[in-house]
């Protein structure tokens, strides 16, 4: 018997999880990989939404070793307009 079970696995950039504690909506997803690509696509989205209202945006990023994979991401996305960004390290 063949069983595909394709259905029943979360999309590589959706919760598995989503709950609300105070006033934090926390996420939880199976994997680093699947945390890594909805962290950039939320950070593209607002990047992009603050870019619709004004000229450029300033961003703080943090480069250790947990966020490598989360920068990658961002960075293939293709879908920010960088030249008008101003990053901070």
């Amino acid at each position: 018997m063949n069983l595909d079970i394709t259905d029943h696995q979360p999309e590589p950039t959706r919760p598995e999880r989503v709950f609300v504690d105070d006033s934090l909506t926390v996420k939880i997803f199976p994997n680093q990989e699947s945390v890594a690509e909805a962290a950039a696509a939320e950070t593209g989205d607002y990047l992009n939404h603050l870019l619709n209202k004004q000229p450029t945006a300033r961003l703080i990023l943090a480069t250790g070793n947990s966020q490598i994979l989360f920068l990658s991401r961002l960075i293939e996305s293709k879908a920010v307009d960088w030249s008008r960004i101003e990053l901070f390290h």
